[in-house]
């Protein structure tokens, strides 16, 4: 009976370390770096970032030049707007100005000038007073139309003609498009690869392979995207700012997952 009770013991004792064993730490950093590489994750310092990373990368560098493109054909189309803005401007302006040249001819017009008797001097010297105040201002609005009209010239001169303003015209809706495919095009990659971010993130073996890989090369190691690609995103949301897709394919909520370390859930 004792003999049979110390097997059952030295049995017991061997199960418990077979199941210590199995949950003990496994010491092997090759094989906790295979489990990241199994989930398309390579390493740059001490960043894992996904290998799917690279066609997003390529993609949006595709899209800079076709941005480029669309802003300076907007750029140059409100460059014409402004000054056809501007030649309104300057016209109103002329009229306006004229106008009051023309009201303080018709005031020195209509002054009525006094006799030249000798009693009548102080009256003389009220008309010369109101004449010159009015003259003086009469030739201070004259002065301002050439400003004005030397203006309105220069902005006629650098006026395409409608054959241009009907290319440019045909040129924006092209570039317009052009950026509304890239940017349709390149959104759905970017929000596929945080998405991934996301479920490796969740991930309980990529937790235990990266806590092992951090235990073994003492080293603060961390999941997420990658710089280039955080810049490369933050790159797209500023374009899109500036000139709106005009649908719902902004992702300036998502894109703020791409800072540095493991990506979170939204």
């Amino acid at each position: 009976m004792t003999r049979l009770r110390h097997r059952l013991i030295l049995a017991a004792g061997a199960t418990l370390a077979t199941a210590l064993a199995a949950f003990a730490p496994a010491d092997d950093p090759a094989a906790a770096e295979a489990v990241l590489t199994g989930q398309g994750l390579a390493r740059a310092g001490n960043t894992y970032s996904l290998e799917a990373e690279k066609p997003v990368l390529a993609k949006i560098a595709e899209f800079k030049p076709v941005f480029a493109k669309f802003a300076a054909a907007i750029e140059q189309q409100n460059a014409v707007e402004q000054d056809a803005a501007r030649l309104i401007q300057l016209e109103q302006q002329r009229i306006q100005t004229q106008a009051n040249v023309d009201t303080l001819s018709a005031q020195v017009n209509n002054m009525v000038r006094p006799s030249n008797s000798g009693n009548n001097r102080l009256g003389q010297n009220q008309y010369a007073n109101e004449q010159g105040t009015i003259l003086a201002q009469r030739r201070e609005l004259m002065m301002s139309l050439g400003p004005i009209g030397q203006e309105a010239e220069m902005i006629r001169l650098r006026q395409p003609s409608q054959r241009a303003k009907d290319d440019l015209a045909a040129e924006l809706k092209a570039r317009r498009e052009d950026y509304l495919k890239a940017a349709k095009e390149v959104r759905p990659m970017v929000a596929d690869v945080l998405k991934k971010y996301d479920e490796v993130a969740k991930d309980d073996k990529v937790k235990a392979a990266l806590s092992e890989l951090k235990r073994t090369k003492l080293a603060k190691l961390k999941i997420g995207p990658s710089d280039q690609f955080v810049a490369a995103v933050r790159q797209l949301d500023q374009a899109e700012r500036m000139i709106p897709t005009g649908g719902k394919t902004s992702m300036a909520g998502p894109s703020r997952k791409t800072g540095k370390g493991t990506a979170k859930k939204k």
